[in-house]
């Protein structure tokens, strides 16, 4: 074979790479995902179980998910990789938007017509424990604090010089309460309710749920019960091709580009998805247009991150062969009959005797 018949078979099976089928259905832009679990009947200071993620809008559905979800500990994140698929006679537009209801953070990793692969970031979600030891003291109450609760909301009951019933509700963020000379001199303190909340910004607070309200006989206060504390769940979102999206592989050296040896990748894995076949780094990465030294055996990966196989590719002007499992040939003959040095590159020279 020639080489201008091996830059016309190349040509022709990138064509055929770039075909799109045609899609009845039409494109879809969006997608959200729903990670939140059931949080109603959760008691004081118990954590609810991961669930499995499911789209709760646009045409997709989950084809495959992992989750490592067997000990869960309160403030600590954790982590869902998600495939997703469209819905027959849909495909995935290329700057898909995903949106994760109940998640800390969202990536796109990749996206193709047939599937998109995501990670999702999340924390525990928990309900705080109920204070406890509320005690009268000469100037308000207090209480036992509550751990993970940055702020408490507290109920005050009391009557005016008439003999109604009022109360009035206040945030604290320690663990007690103090009234004015004033409102001591005026009113008639009948008790006292307090609820632990999160009460911060920051992003594993979001996660938490309150407490109930509790009196100082320690029970629960059934006026208050349920009382929503301005609880919503959290969301996050992220589309392909923004800022932030896909990032590459650190300190990863380039094949064939003047770099100094392999980068040995321990405790990473292979990941196959509808979309193609992408190399897991252990800090969640993963390497794009570039080489890859990998247990003995160098790969590339294209522009998206995939897994480049079973055809020849160009770089930096050398042509190099790799097999279905994405392994380069090297200082063989290969299966169409041409010789690669030791780097893996064609040897045009070289021609095979009978």
């Amino acid at each position: 074979m020639t080489k201008s018949k091996i830059c016309a078979l190349m040509t022709a099976v990138a064509m055929c790479a770039l075909a799109q089928p045609a899609y009845a259905g039409g494109t879809v832009s969006s997608v959200t995902i729903d990670i939140c679990p059931e949080v109603d009947d959760l008691k004081p200071g118990e954590i609810a179980e991961a669930v499995e993620p499911e789209v709760s809008s646009g045409q997709a559905t989950v084809y495959d998910f992992a989750v490592d979800a067997s000990n869960l500990k309160k403030m600590l994140a954790y982590y869902y990789d998600v495939t997703i698929v469209p819905k027959d006679g849909y495909e995935f537009a290329d700057n898909l938007s995903v949106s994760a209801k109940g998640g800390a953070k969202v990536e796109v990793k990749n996206v193709s017509a047939a599937g998109a692969d995501l990670r999702i970031t999340t924390y525990p979600f928990f309900r705080l424990e109920n204070p406890s030891n509320i005690e009268e003291e000469s100037d308000g109450f207090s209480w036992k604090k509550v751990a993970n609760a940055k702020k408490y909301n507290v109920t005050t009951y009391y009557e005016d010089e008439d003999g109604d019933e009022k109360k009035k509700s206040e945030s604290v963020s320690k663990p007690e309460i103090e009234y004015n000379e004033s409102f001591l001199d005026s009113y008639d303190i009948t008790g006292v309710s307090v609820q632990a909340i999160a009460g911060s910004s920051d992003i594993q607070y979001k996660f938490v749920l309150p407490s109930e309200y509790v009196t100082m006989t320690g029970e629960v206060d059934e006026e208050l019960r349920g009382k929503a504390s301005g609880f919503s769940f959290p969301s996050s979102s992220d589309k392909k091709g923004s800022s932030g999206a896909k990032t590459t592989v650190k300190n990863a050296s380039s094949k064939h580009s003047g770099n100094s040896g392999p980068t040995a990748i321990p405790d990473a894995g292979w990941v196959k998805s509808p979309t193609g076949t992408w190399f897991k780094n252990p800090d969640g990465t993963w390497p794009a247009n570039q080489w890859l030294y990998i247990q003995n055996s160098w790969y590339f990966f294209n522009e998206s991150g995939y897994l480049v196989q079973d055809r020849w590719m160009e770089w930096n002007g050398q042509w190099y062969c790799l097999d279905k499992n994405g392994k380069m040939y090297s200082k063989c003959w290969t299966p169409d009959g041409f010789y690669v040095d030791e780097n893996g590159a064609w040897v045009r020279e070289a021609i095979k005797t009978k």
